[in-house]
């Protein structure tokens, strides 16, 4: 089922340019799943991910796989993130059978509220 899901939003990523980012507990899951969808590779991410020696990659990361999973644990439902480096996201937490599982993200958008 996932690998259909992934099909159907990677051709719903082409028409529409959204970008859709699964993040999971297992990591076997992201075999199931096209690679565009395995991680931030728009170009602000990738600039963003590019500068500092690196270190803005790790803050990236600690809020990909930690903060939004604490905050999906807690909520449950889907809910908007903003990042350090001025983008947001709609992120969806993905319980099956009452189990975390991970998250799906969709974006990334710039916040006109928050950053102009």
């Amino acid at each position: 089922e996932l690998t259909n899901l992934s099909t159907a939003l990677e051709k719903l990523s082409r028409i529409t340019g959204l970008n859709f980012i699964w993040h999971f507990v297992d990591m076997e899951w992201k075999k199931e799943i096209s690679s565009p969808q395995n991680g931030h590779y728009c170009t602000f991410c990738s600039r963003i991910k590019s500068e500092n020696s690196g270190e803005l990659l790790k803050r990236c990361i600690k809020e990909h796989h930690s903060d939004e999973f604490f905050q999906s644990l807690e909520q449950r439902s889907p809910f908007v993130i903003h990042c350090h480096a001025g983008a947001m996201e709609l992120v969806i937490p993905l319980i099956v059978n009452e189990v975390f599982c991970g998250v799906l993200c969709v974006g990334t958008f710039r916040s006109p509220q928050k950053y102009g």
